[in-house]
This record gives structure tokens, sequence and C-alpha cells, in this order.
């Protein structure tokens, strides 16, 4: 009954292990991988002034280390949708060619002054900060260098007694635990900002469901009040009428009013014109329907049906469905004149009243739009009568007289009725139906 609303909120929550994947394949496709390089061939430069005698080793360890670092970057650029898992692995991989590279340099260079473990340190601070592993995967990337090295340092002091080997593992093993703690306290806010970017995009799609509904219910209501009166559509929005959508079987009095004449009128009006008296028509019969509380149910090109007890029951529904054609043909009395100018010649109608049960509700499928309306015996019932009604007359049945009577006994005592020849009703050919004439 109206158009959807879009709404271009998140539906699924957002996952540490997604944000962590894409900051570590940022890391390695931005400018760290670049970077990592040019400052591990910077310090090569110290290699040649320092230790000439095993420079071809370290420069031989360095460009190992380098094409891993490419190895790594041109991976990740070839497969971007590797997984959380299988990127630490790659990446862990990747970690543990440098960690091993530098792990031989201290082992080539056999200097406990050496500052060279200085690029362990580095390379810890690089896994800690540049890439989010997750913390089993960065203990594992860190034990790489922080192992290695202290076994290395434990066998040269049990050798050499030379305590200044103790100098890598003390720097090595306390960055390596600022690390660790730093990383913790990382992860912990991360989770938590997560955990809120969750709930905001939770409460946004509550709000964007809430406005959805309260938007299509908006779209209904409108709609709704092209067949029920003001009083119906309060109602139903304060909750003491409620449409669910079943289909109920109710007692209902079926109106039926229509224009007489009005297939060969088409051949003498334009098609302006006759929109422009349809139009009218329409237009004065819903106000009074629904002045009455009457539902209009459909539009029938030169006619109109509604009916009365739904969606809310009434006590005097019968006496309702007289009113709306006493004051319909009050209101073409006054308006004759017009009606006429615009029909060019005389403007006749006819109504048809019936009684009894009908099932009502929403009637419509998915691709359909739905609406409320009522199907049984007396909708055709009061369709047929209409038929046989006199010009500008109402014409009703015998068991509408009978409830107007326990309704509204003054009106149904005052009310002046003729009974109309016996004829038979198409689609009802196996009944006598009594129609009486409302003079």
């Amino acid at each position: 009954m109206g158009n959807k609303i879009n709404l271009d909120i998140p539906s699924g929550h957002l996952k540490l292990e997604d944000e962590k994947k894409d900051k570590i394949r940022n890391f390695i496709l931005g400018y760290g991988i670049v970077l990592a390089s040019a400052l591990y061939f910077a310090f090569g430069v110290l290699d040649f002034f320092l230790y000439p005698a095993i420079f071809k080793h370290l420069v031989l360890l360095r460009l190992i280390t380098v094409s891993s670092f490419f190895a790594l970057f041109f991976c990740i650029r070839k497969y971007p949708d590797l997984s959380f898992l299988k990127l630490q692995r790659i990446s862990l991989l990747t970690c543990f060619v440098p960690s091993s590279s530098l792990c031989a340099m201290f082992f080539l260079i056999r200097d406990p002054s050496s500052v060279y473990w200085a690029g362990l340190m580095m390379y810890v601070a690089t896994v800690g900060i540049g890439v989010s592993f997750s913390m089993k995967y960065f203990l594992y990337a860190i034990s790489c260098a922080v192992i290695p090295l202290n076994l290395y340092c434990g066998f040269m002091i049990y050798e050499t007694s030379d305590l200044r080997y103790l100098l890598g593992p003390i720097f090595l093993n306390g960055l390596s635990l600022i690390i660790y703690m730093g990383r913790a306290q990382l992860n912990l806010l991360e989770t938590k900002e997560i955990d809120l970017r969750n709930r905001l995009a939770t409460e946004l799609l509550n709000r964007a469901e809430i406005i959805e509904s309260k938007t299509q219910e908006a779209l209904r209501l409108r709609s709704l009040s092209r067949q029920f009166s003001p009083q119906i559509i309060t109602a139903i929005e304060e909750g003491s009428i409620h449409l669910d959508g079943n289909i109920q079987l109710v007692n209902i009095c079926t109106f039926f009013i229509d224009l007489k004449d009005s297939t060969r009128k088409v051949n003498v009006l334009t098609p302006l014109e006759m929109q422009e008296v349809i139009s009218l028509f329409m237009e004065d019969v819903t106000t009074v329907m629904l002045r009455h509380d009457m539902t209009i149910d459909k539009f029938l090109g030169d006619g109109v049906m509604g009916f009365t007890n739904s969606p809310r029951a009434q006590s005097d529904y019968c006496f309702r469905a007289l009113a709306v054609g006493r004051d319909l043909a009050e209101l073409f009395e006054e308006k004759n004149a017009l009606y006429e100018s615009l029909w060019k010649g005389k403007f006749e109608y006819r109504i048809g009243i019936a009684t009894g049960p009908a099932s009502v509700g929403f009637y419509g499928g998915k691709l359909a739009v739905k609406s409320f309306t009522a199907i049984g015996r007396v909708v055709n019932l009061a369709s047929r009568v209409n038929g046989v009604a006199g010009i500008n007359k109402m014409a009703v049945t015998a068991d509408f007289l009978e409830l107007l009577k326990n309704q509204n006994e003054l009106t149904a005592k005052n009310l002046k009725v003729s009974l109309l020849p016996k004829q038979t009703l198409k689609g009802f050919e196996d009944q006598i139906v009594d129609v009486y004439q409302i003079d």
C-alpha cells in the first residue's frame, strides 16, 4: 500500500577479525613493506664499514629478508579474499625470515658489544604496532625473535662467561613485555570499540525498522482513509479497532449506487466532460458514506459500493445505510441543476440495499494491493436489487426492513415502502426475493 523506504543501515555485525584483517592488509599493501625494506637496507651500509669481512654474508641475509617482504606483498595483492587465519599464517611465515636473518647476523658477528640485536627490537616493535595479529599469532611472531636470541646469548655466556651477552636479551625481553602489555590493552580497546559500533549499528537498525514500520503504517492508514471515515481511522490509530488481516464472517448491510444510462452517455459526452461529472458524483457519494461511517468497498466505473457494520460493529447499521440513501437523495436534488448541466440531460441514479452475512477483511496477494472488502451472497444481492430499483429510488430487501424495525422502530414505522412486482433476480433464480421500494 505504499512505497518501500530504503535506509542505508548495515544489517550484519562487525567482527574484530575482519577489522584486524583489514589492518594487516593495509599495512602490508601500504607503506609498511616499502619502509621496512628501505630501513633494512639502510642499515646494510653499516655492514660495509663495521664488518667488511662478512659483508657479503650480511648482504645475502638482507636480500633474502627483503625478498620475503615483497613475496608477501604480491601474495596479498593476488589473493585479496584470504581469510584472517590464512593471512596471519602467511604473515607469520614471512616474519620468521627477518627474525632468523637478524639472529644469524648476530651469530656471524660474534661480538657481544654489537648493537645488531637492536634490529630485533625494531622487528618486535613493528610486529607489535604495525601488524594486527591476534594475541596468539602475535606471541608466535615475537617468539621468533626472542627465543633464538635468548638461547644463543645464554649459550655464549655459558661458553665465555661474558655477561655483555645479557645486554641484548634484557632490552629485547623488556621491550617485548612492554609491547605485549600494549597489545593486550589495544586488543581490549578494539574489542570494546567493535562492541560499541555493533550496538550502534543495532540501534540504528532498530530505529530504521521502527521508522519503516511507522512509515508503512502511515501509508496504510492513508490508503485506508479512502475507505473509512475519520472516526474509524482514529479508532484504528488508537488501537480500539484491530485490522489484523484475518477474514471474518460479519452481518453487514451492503449499499450499491450507480448512474442510469452512463453507457449511452459515453457516446454523448467528451472524455473530459464524463470525467468531470463522474468525479463530482464519486466525491459526493463518498463524502456522504464516510459521514455515516460506511466503509467504501470499491468504485465500479459509474457506481460505488459500500457496507456498514465493519470494521467496527454498529448497532444501527441498517439505519446508517438508509441515512446514506436519504442524504444522497437530498444532495442530488439540491445540486440537480449542476448535475443536469454536466450530464447534458436528466441526472438519474438507482440505489440497492441488502443485508446478510459476508466474509470481510483484507483481500489481495503479495503482488496485488490489499483492500478491505466484503465477499458473499449479500454483495451480489444488493447489486441485483439495485438493478430493479426505480429512477432516483432506493430498493431494499425484506430482510433489511425487518432488521431496520429492530434497530429503529420509529423510522421503520414511518417509512413508506411498496412491494415491487415479483421477478427473478439474476443469480437468484432458485428463490423468490421480496424487493421493496422506498418512496
